[in-house]
């Protein structure tokens, strides 16, 4: 599973929304790895899977955090101001915890907006719930909850 191949240090790294840096580094491996002879074998595949593998990894971080942030951009203006805290910001928010989209969990506030959390494994039991996450915002739209507890109305 991919999600499992990838580290959250990784997608830290990985997550700046700016083309023009996968642009530098796709540029910079192009010119390591393409042969001068242009009949390429399905050994020269194999000899470079690392590096394809890394590629795939990484574009599938990146196009996921354009995309969150192309739609950032289309929230409403309570909930988008938010989002702009700054990187280590506390953040403290109730809302439902739900699944999410496999590789994070999304946490639901009551005005519509929504968090992915980076949560420990302990916390999935609360899926589905009404809860209390506080933590630190560490990505676009993204809070590392160090504390998630059920909320009582």
């Amino acid at each position: 599973m991919l999600s499992r191949a990838i580290t959250p240090d990784e997608v830290i790294a990985w997550s700046d929304p700016t083309p023009t840096s996968w642009i530098g580094e796709s540029i910079a491996l192009r010119n390591t790895i393409y042969p001068a002879n242009t009949n390429i074998s399905w050994d020269y595949a194999y000899q470079h899977r690392d590096e394809m593998d890394d590629r795939l990894k990484r574009g599938g971080i990146r196009i996921a955090s354009y995309l969150n942030w192309l739609f950032e951009q289309s929230m409403s203006s309570a909930s988008a101001g938010r989002k702009d805290m700054p990187r280590g910001t506390y953040q403290a928010s109730v809302g439902v915890l739900l699944g999410g989209d496999g590789f994070y969990p999304i946490l639901r506030e009551d005005d519509g907006g929504q968090w992915r959390l980076d949560m420990p494994a302990r916390y999935y039991h609360l899926l589905g719930r009404r809860v209390r996450v506080t933590g630190q915002r560490c990505d676009f739209g993204m809070v590392d909850a160090n504390r998630i507890e059920e909320a009582w109305r």
